[in-house]
């Protein structure tokens, strides 16, 4: 998969719009429709705002890769939640790895 098209992807499973995604990198909306159809690249520093911004493995913004790791997925639903509940699942996954050992 290209850069482009995996940003599209990565945008729309986030639901962002390219206006809420340059918001958030610190570029106009029409940098992120330019990146996403190709016609131009971000720099180096726009890479990295992105993949800060989006929480995604380099590798899956760059379309080295296809799918996240399985670790990001369970990061999705963890951050779903709101803060008592993320506490209270890192508790309880704690409890398992100790009764794992």
């Amino acid at each position: 998969m290209e850069f482009k098209d995996s940003l599209k992807k990565i945008r729309q499973e986030k639901h962002l719009s390219q206006q809420a995604l340059s918001d958030l990198v610190g570029v106009r909306q029409y940098v992120i429709a330019s990146w996403e159809t190709g016609r131009s690249e971000p720099s180096i520093k726009d890479i990295i705002k992105l993949q800060s911004v989006l929480n995604v493995p380099l590798e899956y913004l760059l379309g080295i890769i296809d799918e996240l790791p399985k670790s990001y997925e369970l990061m999705k639903y963890y951050d779903n939640l709101d803060s008592a509940k993320q506490d209270k699942l890192l508790n309880i996954t704690k409890e398992i790895f100790e009764i794992l050992k």
